[in-house]
């Protein structure tokens, strides 16, 4: 009896030692399959910042070969005027086993181009199983391009001599340029969370806003000349150019009206 329930623990020891055996092979194939097929680049670094591995993403989103960068120094593909941020960067990890620090850098691509990224980095050196930092690096080259882009459009909207300012679909002012405030007279203080009938000069019946609102809900530019009243009462005569701003889903989140002072030609 003794015999057999040894054969048998024996045996259920072997099975269990099977399934962990089976459940870490699969839990390594998991984490190899989530690797290669990720977006963003992978990387583990020795003490002194050579490649131990890189991702196959790599050669993506770089143009660089995982077997050409095996051993080679991180910064070397750096861009040179950020290169004393990313060694900064790991010497600070290096200092706290466990943290992450984070860096944005230009990363040098195969072909001479440069791409922009943001890399997160794990001092994993004390961790047997890895022994290194571990760099997860993401290409944010058209974040950048778009944020650029949104800057310079901001500078020429906020330098327009037009009168420019914005609201959300309900109608209530989200932003006005500095022509607005120049030209009516009321700060952006004043001016967001109120409605543009504050410019109302009842020069103009229901009729007339009613026709507006008729072409911008059938998702139509209103260009039409409006008698607005400033803060301190003087008559104010635009061409106002008034369209639905949308979403990438086509659903109608706002509306810009652009504006231009006539009142000089009336006048004379």
């Amino acid at each position: 009896a003794a015999t057999v329930r040894f054969a048998t623990q024996l045996e259920e020891s072997k099975r269990k030692e099977a399934e962990t055996e089976r459940a870490l092979r699969r839990a390594e194939r998991q984490a190899e399959a989530l690797v290669a097929s990720s977006l963003d680049i992978v990387t583990i670094l020795d003490r002194e910042g050579r490649i131990l591995f890189t991702s196959p993403s790599t050669e993506k989103l770089l143009g660089h070969r995982v077997e050409d960068l095996v051993t080679r120094n991180v910064l070397e593909i750096v861009c040179p005027e950020d290169a004393e941020a990313v060694r900064a960067a790991l010497q600070r990890c290096r200092e706290s086993p466990g943290t992450t620090v984070s860096v944005e850098c230009g990363g040098r691509r195969a072909d001479g181009a440069l791409r922009q990224l943001e890399a997160l980095t794990t001092n994993l050196l004390d961790d047997p199983g890895v022994l290194g930092f571990v760099v997860n690096s993401r290409d944010v080259t058209e974040r950048h391009r778009s944020e650029d882009a949104l800057r310079r459009l901001e500078a020429a909207v906020e330098q327009s001599a037009s009168i420019i300012f914005l609201t959300d679909a309900d109608g209530t002012i989200t932003y006005v340029n500095p022509a607005f405030t120049r030209t009516y007279g009321y700060t952006r203080e004043e001016a967001i969370g109120a409605s543009p009938r504050l410019l109302r000069s009842g020069r103009h019946d229901a009729a007339f806003y009613a026709e507006l609102w008729t072409d911008l809900a059938a998702g139509r530019t209103a260009k039409t000349e409006i008698w607005n009243r400033a803060r301190d009462g003087r008559l104010v005569i635009v061409h106002a150019s008034i369209a639905p701003v949308r979403d990438r889903r086509d659903t109608v989140t706002g509306y810009l009206a652009v504006q231009d002072d006539v009142t000089e030609r009336h006048v004379m």
